[in-house]
């Protein structure tokens, strides 16, 4: 599962413009292409199952980034000078031996003492595509959403193998965290609300998860202070929501869309500047500069365009 042989195979057989398709699916499966998926989600389709989604999102991210740091091992551009890739190989010939092989010792160690290398597994973009996928077909309304999931899936783990950014291992790995991620995500969210807890006690176990991650970022839990931060806007903007933007039934579409321009722009707008603000704060700088356009993306639109707008 760590052979560079199939990744070898695909660009062997792949032209110039299967790689530029493989490179466009990569980049939709990048943070702002799921962020925007998700923005429509929340304000076009249904509001509740769309943020237990980000939910999801977020939290198999977390622990992506977290699993790549723990585990630590190259990606096939790394360790085998025939793959084409965006980086130079430190290893002429390191791939794993055989099917069932791992990494070599000696492969591993070189790429670990190598500094500036982005780790491979488990693979993120797939993990993030199961986990996303997955969790639509669980939890929105959609009759399409299988047929989403069985193509979305393996087109990402296929554009990953073919940009020589992870091995088969990696894209397994990937594909195992995001399943699992929209399951515990999902059974959590219906059982939630079937059991329709007060509104007070949501809200404040809503801000209790907000400010765990804020101080999980401060304390430097992980390597994912971005990540955190995002996870405390979400939970602490849901919050508020319950507080002053509770759902609200028949909303014109027209409406619908506004509220989605708006929050597009305050997160796109609001996570360019933040991130530009936050980038010499530290941990908790940054999680913080994370968290304010994602939960003024959530919120504000709610509380500007109100039904009576229609």
């Amino acid at each position: 599962m760590f052979q560079v042989e199939p990744i070898l195979w695909l660009q062997q057989h792949g032209g110039p413009v299967w790689r530029i398709a493989m490179e466009v699916v990569s980049q939709l499966g990048r943070s702002g292409g799921y962020a925007a998926a998700l923005i429509v989600l929340a304000f076009v389709v249904r509001r509740r199952p769309a943020i237990a989604l980000v939910f999801v999102m977020l939290g198999c991210a977390v622990v992506i980034d977290t699993c790549k740091q723990g585990f630590a091992m190259p990606r096939p551009e790394h360790v085998d000078a025939r793959v084409v890739g965006t980086v130079d190989a430190v290893v002429a010939r390191g791939g794993a031996p055989g099917p069932l092989a791992a990494l070599p010792d000696d492969t591993v160690a070189v790429t670990r003492a190598t500094s500036g290398l982005e780790r491979g597994f488990p693979s993120g973009h797939v993990a993030s595509a199961t986990a996303f996928a997955l969790g639509v077909r669980w939890l929105m309304p959609w009759r399409g959403a299988t047929w989403f999931a069985a193509l979305w899936i393996p087109l990402m783990a296929v554009s990953r193998l073919s940009l020589g950014k992870h091995f088969v291992g990696d894209v397994l790995g990937g594909f195992v965290l995001g399943a699992v991620a929209a399951w515990i995500g999902s059974r959590v969210s219906l059982r939630l609300e079937r059991a329709a807890p007060a509104p007070d006690r949501s809200r404040w176990l809503l801000v209790a998860v907000g400010v765990v991650a804020l101080v999980a970022a401060a304390l430097g839990v992980g390597n994912t202070p971005r990540m955190l931060g995002s996870l405390a806007g979400v939970a602490i903007a849901t919050a508020a929501a319950l507080r002053w933007a509770p759902a609200e039934p028949g909303i014109a579409m027209t409406v619908r869309w506004i509220r989605v321009g708006l929050a597009a722009a305050i997160y796109a707008g609001g996570t360019v500047a933040a991130a530009a603000i936050a980038a010499d704060l530290g941990p908790l700088g940054q999680a913080v500069g994370a968290a304010i356009p994602v939960g003024l993306a959530l919120v504000i639109p709610l509380l500007l365009v109100r039904r009576g707008a229609e």
